[in-house]
């Protein structure tokens, strides 16, 4: 038979409290969510790119295939450029709009070399950027997008609570359990 005394009462409390400080201080399941890119994973533009440029009345809109870090899918995105705007760097996340925007628009060639006639892509760094050219002339250099998928961040926000109530859980049972039989021998 278990004495319960005044002395182990308190004894089980203060390991408890320690139990629960030590666990929901980034222990445990919390400390899991919240390891580096566990659901934050970075987009990239994908291998092949399948870069398209469009123009409508002077302003490029970007089509391009993207991948997540892990490369399970592949998305077709679309957006559209200021060319007025000094261009963003990477990590950024523009303003998609939706494919069938590209649908009305002329096509702009990608080419090796600037053409001298109307409007041209090069595409550089193994094409993750490329300039824009009209008739020869630099317009436009752009930066396709890198950037952290912000779904992640909000998965990890809504399934902290959970976490803490998880390890403030297993380290109270724990504490419990070592405090009732760990000294006994």
């Amino acid at each position: 038979m278990i004495c319960v005394t005044a002395f182990s009462k308190t004894r089980f409390a203060t390991a408890a409290a320690v139990g629960v400080l030590l666990f929901c201080n980034g222990c445990g399941v919390t400390k899991a969510l919240w390891e580096k890119d566990r659901f934050g994973a970075m987009r990239f533009p994908a291998t092949p790119l399948n870069l398209a440029v469009f123009m409508e009345r002077g302003r490029p809109l970007v089509a391009y295939d993207e991948k997540t870090e892990d490369a399970a899918r592949v998305t077709r995105r679309a957006f559209w450029i200021d060319p007025d705007a000094t261009p963003p760097a990477n990590p950024y996340r523009p303003k998609f709009v939706p494919l069938t925007t590209t649908n009305a628009l002329s096509s702009v060639s990608i080419t090796a070399s600037p053409s001298t006639n109307g409007w041209s892509v090069v595409t550089s760094n193994g094409a993750r950027d490329f300039s824009l050219y009209e008739s020869g002339d630099v317009k436009l250099r752009c930066d396709l997008p890198q950037y952290g998928d912000p779904k992640g961040k909000v998965a990890q926000v809504l399934l902290t609570p959970f976490a803490i109530v998880t390890d403030a859980t297993l380290g109270t049972i724990w504490f419990v359990l070592r405090a009732t039989f760990g000294g006994q021998k």
